[in-house]
């Protein structure tokens, strides 16, 4: 009888084994067939021009240093009198026209002789391999239409897909603003369905999580600070029309001028608060017209606005006609606002109900780009995402700035302290996926073949942790070196995320005194002129 009972239990565990086995090996070939497509956050516009040539959308960057040469006259008379509507009439004046062949109608409809990179005229409907890299089919979004319409678009690609490939299941990647597109689809036809043709999502670099950048400009809510500004002057220039004057000496006293300031506390307060007084004074005659005449009415752009949404609708649209006018685009924004901008991580919530696995990945070790105040006006980015939003929660530290020692030992007491990242920049623990989150430093907001090849391993891994994937040689936190071995497990060593940008001058004096020597350098440069 005890033979049996050994024989019986054997057989059922040698079945159990197999059993379990033949699962994990079915999910992965399932994983390893299933079409990918990943969702892009850009994409080229194109255009017929008034020479009956095909153009794409700012493709030589003229109309910025169009705009600052009839500008720039005015700005010095409007410093000293605090008037800016003439500088405002004519910043409009330059910058409008670049939009009459391609901006969106009152009812979000874009013109019939533009296009995004997916629809040109010839292709629309005839389905293209689209592979890219790692054999992803790829799709660009056109970012003046809301998501929800552009969900629509999204549907038929994915429908084509399954057609060509025989799979009755896609995997998703979003990337950047392409997260806003996918979640809407998702929201709009498979949240119908419970989910029945998904397989995964991986969330990327997102910036449907809102940004600061874009959710206080487009609700009028920006205010400018001297840390973040003058990294960003430093980091990033200046319009290529004012190197033009005076030999690039007037870029020279602008710096040293930045220096003046920030070496300056009374300085400090003075010039910032310059700063945001003329912002406040063009914000209306200017930037809430442009935003209304192009971007204020793309639902890419739109898509990324969440804490500030009913004050973007009062500054882009401030009266009720503007309302009344633009009421259908409204209604469109109202609705990926509400129902999917608003609800991602219960969307995701759902998604992981229905039993669709989901990731992250972020990008981290820049400033943004944007000289904005705020919750991340000096958080560790991507140039463009914090980690916090990119992750739903994480903490990012201030750049240069890492987590204390007595931050680590705390957590370290606790068992924890793997989430900290070993530059000590990150905490990934607070982020809403921490099991199957991966951070990536030193890739400024690219998604190129390496950054794929960790997406793609994600994808293909069933149900996908950070345990699972350290077998394959990808850690929590990785390193994004541009080497022949583009991706490496981070190092303590590599704790060199941007050092704070200061001044030359070691004091308020200095600083003054090295100002005063290229005010004297313009000033012979404008003569001899």
């Amino acid at each position: 009888m005890r033979k049996i009972t050994k024989i019986t239990a054997f057989c059922l565990a040698f079945v159990l084994f197999v059993l379990t086995f033949g699962a994990a090996f079915a999910a992965g070939e399932r994983a390893q067939n299933i079409p990918v497509l990943r969702i892009h956050g850009d994409s080229d516009i194109y255009f017929i021009g008034d020479d009956g040539e095909r153009h794409t959308l700012y493709d030589d960057g003229e109309y910025v240093s169009a705009i600052v040469k009839a500008a720039l006259p005015y700005a010095f008379p409007a410093l000293v009198t605090g008037n800016w509507e003439k500088w405002s009439e004519k910043a409009w004046e330059q910058l409008q026209p670049a939009y009459t062949h391609i901006k969106p109608d009152a009812e979000g409809n874009v013109p019939p002789e533009s296009w995004s990179e997916d629809k040109i005229p010839a292709e629309e409907y005839a389905f293209r391999d689209t592979r890219g890299v790692d054999e992803a089919y790829e799709l660009f979004p056109d970012m003046r239409i809301s998501p929800m319409d552009e969900a629509d678009y999204i549907r038929d690609v994915i429908e084509r897909i399954k057609a060509v490939t025989g799979h009755d299941k896609i995997i998703l990647i979003g990337q950047c603003l392409g997260n806003a597109y996918m979640l809407a689809y998702l929201e709009k036809y498979e949240a119908p369905r419970n989910y029945a043709g998904i397989e995964s999502v991986l969330i990327s670099t997102t910036s449907a999580n809102g940004l600061d950048r874009e959710d206080r400009l487009f609700s009028g809510n920006i205010e400018f600070e001297l840390e973040s500004t003058y990294r960003t002057m430093h980091k990033f220039g200046y319009p290529g029309a004012l190197y033009d004057i005076a030999d690039g000496v007037l870029i020279d006293l602008i710096y040293d001028t930045l220096d003046v300031v920030y070496r300056s506390h009374f300085g400090k307060k003075v010039t910032m608060a310059v700063v945001n007084d003329v912002y406040n004074k063009v914000k209306g005659p200017f930037i809430s017209k442009i935003l209304r005449e192009h971007y204020g009415r793309c639902g890419g752009f739109v898509a990324q606005v969440l804490d500030h949404y009913e004050d973007y609708r009062d500054y882009v649209f401030p009266t009720d006609a503007d309302k009344e006018t633009y009421a259908v685009q409204l209604a469109k924004f109202d609705d990926y606002y509400y129902n999917v901008g608003s609800r991602q991580t219960e969307i995701i919530g759902a998604l992981q109900d229905a039993g669709v696995h989901v990731s992250c990945l972020v990008e981290y070790g820049f400033q943004s780009k944007y000289p904005t105040a705020g919750t991340a006006a000096l958080e560790t980015t991507d140039g463009r995402v914090p980690v916090s939003r990119g992750s739903f929660g994480a903490v990012g530290r201030n750049i240069g700035d890492p987590f204390p020692e007595e931050y680590v030992a705390a957590r370290a007491a606790e068992g924890t302290d793997g989430y900290i990242s070993p530059d000590r920049m990150v905490d990934a623990l607070p982020g809403l996926l921490p099991e199957s989150t991966w951070y990536i430093k030193n890739a400024d907001h690219r998604f190129d073949s390496a950054v794929m090849t960790l997406a793609t391993a994600i994808v293909r891994t069933p149900d996908a942790t950070v345990d699972k994937l350290e077998a394959q040689g990808f850690t929590r936190f990785m390193n994004y070196t541009g080497a022949a071995a583009p991706l490496t497990p981070l190092q303590a060593v590599e704790a060199n995320d941007e050092a704070p940008i200061v001044p030359q001058s070691k004091t308020s004096i200095g600083a003054f005194f090295r100002w005063l020597r290229t005010f004297f350098r313009l000033i012979g440069a404008l003569i001899r002129k």
